[in-house]
């Protein structure tokens, strides 16, 4: 057969494969195509519009239907099927495509193709044709693909086409589902939700709208939109509810765009209620800066607020006040009648403050029991008079729910400008002139002067010299004999703190003690001055002898009320000492029973229980009371130097060593006289039935080796 004439089996090929439509019907043409040109591979495939990807729709493998798969054109005859309209490879395929694995795998040494087009000339798709050995009629072939490539042709443009409409259906569904699912969302809601046309007429609203303004969609529908706010940050806009609320709302708008238009097709207002969000907000704004118990500012508030007061009568030439207030023994208040009561006490006085002075927002709680204010236009004089009236006021007439006892107050004062200019300077002052009060004995008011301010910076210097040298290398040990009385043995020594450092910067026991005390350093102190004067008492005994010879410390209430694991520990160091509680005399100021009774009476039972003797130190000199020898395990009692000084020409005073002396005899304790310095006192103290006594009439203070020196030579040693 030429090329110009039909073959009747091509004829009958063409009649019978017509009567099938769709993929049948492609697959059907690809086995009897390839049966016709005796291939072992026909493929129709389509392509993508770039002409760089294909995808088989249908097609003959070797006896079985073809697998639809995608891959890419490069590398492949059929990218130069593709680009050339049709082409045909006899015997050398893979000579000229040899990146194209597919065709070694398949054994396929031929190859012949025709692009498929659409009406509008468009590259859709390729029949193509894979032999393992060569093509048996190349001209035939090529005939074959001509006159079948029509009706292909119409095919994949009609598979192509369900192929559009199937996604374009998939597209509506999922529009149709996200519309509905707007719709729910609409619904649903939480915000109320506002939607208006181009012409800005409101169309619909959702249900939290008409609940957050009590109006019905009908009553708002054709109303105008106010687009002023399209796209700008939104703001809080504020209305009163249905039921007459006041709410704040958040709102914004925003435009729905369609087909890239310059104008807004819809316009959507929100409106988020953040009346609770913003009522919590102010909750902890106010919290942050405000005493949530009284109401007062925080303190830090308080000095942030008074800065422009303050440059406002610094550029008027006007003066005021920083006083600083402390309720007395707020301590014992809260332990004796509870916390609840003793917040009321605070809650109450500090209202009353606020009253007297008549400050509204220059006021503060500063502490549990503290309370700070700044009254302008008042100069000393009235300040002081002001805190007068207010003492006989709280003297007077003060009362508390639940609580019945009385209470005082201490208080300090710094002035404007002369003891500072800015808000911290004045708070710093006025709470040293406090510290001075409540040193002062309480019930006291104290205006800053330099006297304060010096022995502030003495006292800061004493802190840093023993923060930056350390207790150790500041603080040494020295022992003081205390004698009997009746014999002029030496019974015991006194362990006492000194400072060391050249004559010029000599500190004083009673300094640095205090700074001691007031910075937490006591503990340190206490410390080291047990283990120094244990280890000296042990040099003592192992090398002189003195098996009787007994030690007195001082420890500081702190010592014992806030550790409680004290007693453990002493017993510890006199262990490594070979000592026992029995050779040691504890020293303890009245102020152990005074602030924590309760507390002190049982850490003391602890130290008694365990062996140790213990005395009351200074008797007489503070709020003694025949409680503490009657009900604390004490053994023996010191007698305040105060007193011995005067007992050879002062009556009173004599008479008052006396009492002291036959009150301990009373409680079968022992007394032991300080501060002695002349014969004449030893004898009146032992006339009067004093047991020891201490002071440089007997023996000066010595150090360490020196008093080691003096013991070994002195024969008037124990009992």
């Amino acid at each position: 057969m030429n090329r110009s004439g039909l073959n009747p089996e091509y004829v009958r090929v063409i009649s019978e494969i017509s009567q099938f439509t769709g993929a049948d019907f492609l697959n059907q043409l690809s086995q009897k195509l390839a049966g016709l040109i005796k291939a072992q591979y026909v493929y129709v495939v389509t392509l993508d519009s770039a002409l760089e990807n294909a995808s088989v729709i249908a097609g003959y493998e070797n006896g079985q239907q073809a697998k639809t798969i995608n891959y890419p054109l490069e590398n492949t005859p059929c990218q130069q099927l593709a680009s050339h309209g049709s082409c045909a490879y006899n015997l050398n395929v893979q000579q000229c495509f040899p990146h194209d694995h597919h065709l070694v795998d398949m054994q396929v040494h031929s190859y012949i193709g025709k692009v498929l087009l659409n009406s509008l000339g468009q590259k859709i798709g390729l029949v193509s044709a894979l032999y393992e050995s060569e093509i048996p009629n190349p001209d035939w072939a090529h005939d074959v693909f001509d006159l079948f490539s029509v009706r292909v042709t119409a095919e994949v443009e009609r598979h192509l086409h369900q192929l559009a409409l199937t996604e374009q259906l998939l597209e509506l569904e999922q529009r149709n589902r996200e519309i509905n699912l707007s719709s729910s969302i609409l619904q649903c809601a939480h915000d109320g939700i506002l939607i208006a046309d181009q012409q800005q007429k409101i169309r619909s609203v959702n249900p939290a709208f008409e609940t957050l303004f009590g109006l019905k969609q009908s009553q708002v529908i054709g109303q105008h939109l106010n687009t002023d706010m399209l796209e700008l940050p939104p703001i809080i806009e504020e209305i009163k509810s249905a039921d007459g609320e006041l709410k704040q709302l958040e709102t914004n708008i925003i435009g729905i765009y369609e087909n890239d238009k310059d104008t807004a097709s819809f316009f959507v207002k929100f409106y988020r209620d953040i009346t609770e969000e913003q009522r919590s907000k102010a909750q902890l704004r106010y919290r942050s800066t405000h005493d949530e118990q009284t109401g007062l500012l925080r303190r830090q508030t308080f000095l942030r607020e008074l800065e422009p007061v303050l440059e406002q009568l610094g550029r008027t030439g006007q003066c005021g006040a920083y006083i600083h207030f402390d309720i007395d023994n707020f301590k014992s208040i809260n332990q004796f009648f509870g916390h609840h009561v003793a917040d009321d006490v605070a809650k109450s006085f500090a209202f009353a403050l606020k009253n007297h002075f008549e400050v509204e927002e220059l006021i503060c709680k500063s502490g549990a029991d503290e309370i700070s204010l700044f009254v302008q236009n008042k100069n000393q004089t009235e300040i002081a008079d002001l805190i007068k009236e207010f003492r006989e006021f709280v003297r007077e007439e003060f009362s508390t729910p639940g609580f019945n006892g009385n209470i005082t107050f201490s208080s300090g004062a710094s002035l404007f400008p002369e003891d500072g200019d800015r808000s911290n300077t004045l708070q710093s002052n006025s709470a040293l002139a406090l510290q001075r009060a409540k040193s002062n004995g309480r019930n006291t008011q104290v205006f800053f002067d330099q006297q304060i301010k010096q022995s502030s910076e003495r006292f800061q210097s004493i802190y840093k010299r023993l923060s930056e040298d350390g207790i150790d290398q500041r603080i040494y040990p020295v022992y003081q004999a205390i004698v009997c009385l009746d014999s002029r043995k030496v019974m015991a020594f006194e362990a006492l703190a000194r400072w060391k450092g050249d004559e010029q910067s000599r500190i004083s026991p009673q300094e640095f003690v205090e700074v001691c005390e007031h910075t937490g350093l006591i503990r340190d102190l206490g410390d080291k001055m047990f283990k120094d004067a244990s280890e000296f008492l042990c040099r003592v005994r192992q090398e002189l002898g003195f098996e009787q010879l007994c030690l007195s410390v001082n420890r500081s209430p702190a010592e014992i009320l806030d550790r409680n694991d004290i007693c453990e520990k002493w017993l510890e160091v006199l262990s490594k000492n070979q000592l026992s509680a029995q050779d040691i005399q504890i020293e303890i100021t009245e102020n152990l029973m005074i602030n924590e009774p309760e507390h002190a009476l049982r850490e003391l039972k602890k130290l008694s229980q365990a062996g140790f003797a213990l005395s009351i130190d200074d008797f007489g000199t503070g709020f003694s009371s025949l409680s503490y020898i009657n009900r604390y395990p004490f053994s023996a009692l010191k007698i305040d130097r105060s007193f011995v000084a005067d007992i050879e020409h002062d009556a009173s005073s004599l008479a008052l060593v006396e009492s002291i002396i036959n009150i301990a005899k009373t409680f079968s304790l022992t007394t032991i006289a300080e501060g002695v310095e002349t014969k004449e006192q030893a004898d009146i103290l032992q006339k009067l039935g004093c047991d020891k006594a201490q002071g440089f009439y007997f023996h000066k203070p010595m150090e360490a080796d020196l008093f080691f020196s003096f013991l070994s030579k002195n024969p008037k040693i124990g009992i």
